[in-house]
């Protein structure tokens, strides 16, 4: 099983949005961990580790 680390960052209109939440719920569903935040920016950026396949799928998805 190989492991993967994606640092992601988002910008837009990505605050006050559920984004975070839907990240998070996103991440889990392919199994996924890490975590994600709100930048004073205004992007979120977040870091997701986990099998290289279901990285690559949270990867496209975002």
């Amino acid at each position: 099983m190989e492991m993967k680390e994606l640092n992601y960052k988002v910008s837009g209109n990505v605050q006050g949005v559920c984004f975070r939440s839907e990240a998070v719920d996103t991440a889990r569903s392919v199994g996924v961990a890490g975590w994600v935040r709100n930048n004073p920016d205004g992007a979120v950026e977040g870091i997701a580790v986990g099998e290289h396949d279901n990285v690559n799928k949270l990867q496209v998805i975002f």
